[in-house]
């Protein structure tokens, strides 16, 4: 099992490593074994960092998009009546933005809780230490929560608006 689900679970983590653990070969594949997974850990986190970056870069790029097709349909008489569609798009893009995002956190703080955990059975404080301490405090995680929902929220009135007002 993970590291990771045995905090999710309550079950024991697997026992730390010991200066009287047993022989040094012993000890030293156990480090470079906690060695090869911290490597992995950082694999993933640097993936989904990744992947956090391509929903905000999406939602951005979605969101004009969303703007440029509702502005044309307003300057269209005869297609003003549809400028409701585009907007209701927009507000269901950014709640799957929203989840896409959730996802990619929760994998994010599982990383880093490993990390730590790694860091502190090799007996040294590293970057995922700082980022464990330092997430506690506002980040832009919640940022971008209010981001997606705000402009889900904003674009659903604006479609409901539109669909009862434009003509």
């Amino acid at each position: 099992m993970l590291i990771n689900e045995h905090m999710e679970t309550g079950q024991p983590s697997p026992p730390s490593l010991s200066k009287n653990a047993g022989s040094p070969a012993d000890e030293s594949s156990a480090v470079q074994k906690l060695s090869l997974l911290y490597t992995e850990n950082a694999k993933v986190a640097a993936t989904f960092w990744e992947w956090r970056h391509k929903v905000m870069e999406r939602f951005f790029a979605g969101l004009a998009a969303i703007i440029v097709a509702s502005a044309w349909l307003y300057q269209r008489g005869e297609l003003r009546r549809l400028l409701f569609i585009p907007l209701l798009i927009g507000a269901a893009f950014c709640v799957i933005s929203y989840f896409m995002d959730r996802v990619n956190k929760r994998i994010l703080l599982g990383c880093y809780a490993t990390g730590k955990e790694i860091e502190e059975k090799l007996g040294s404080a590293g970057a995922y230490t700082r980022i464990s301490v330092q997430y506690k405090r506002v980040n832009y995680s919640y940022f971008l929560r209010m981001l997606y929902l705000g402009t889900a929220a904003l674009l659903l009135t604006m479609s409901l608006l539109a669909a009862r007002f434009v003509r």
